[in-house]
C-alpha cells in the first residue's frame, strides 16, 4: 500500500510484539491479538499492511532484534521455546 508507512507505527508494533511475548502467545492466540489490537489501534487502510510487518517481524525476531521492545532475552527465548510446543 502506498499509504502505509512503517515508522508511523513503530510504537505501536513494538507494544504488541512485547505484549505477545510477555503473554506466551503463540498460533491462534497471536493472530487473534493482532487482529484485535490492529482493528483498535491502526486505521482500516493500513491494517493489512500492518499484520503483515507484524507476522514478519516475529517470524525473525532474535535477541540481537530486542532492542527497545522492554523484555530480555530471557523472555524472548522462553516464548520461542513455547512456540515450539
Amino acid at each position: 500500500m502506498d499509504c502505509y508507512h512503517q515508522g508511523e507505527y513503530r510504537a505501536a508494533r513494538r507494544e504488541l510484539l512485547k505484549n505477545i511475548i510477555l503473554m506466551q502467545l503463540t498460533g491462534n492466540a497471536t493472530q487473534d491479538y493482532v487482529e484485535k489490537e490492529t482493528q483498535r489501534l491502526i486505521p482500516m487502510i493500513d491494517q493489512a499492511e500492518f499484520i503483515k510487518t507484524i507476522n514478519e517481524e516475529l517470524s525473525v525476531l532474535a535477541p540481537s532484534h530486542i532492542a527497545g521492545l522492554g523484555i530480555t532475552k530471557e523472555q524472548l527465548i522462553a516464548w520461542q521455546e513455547w512456540q515450539k510446543k
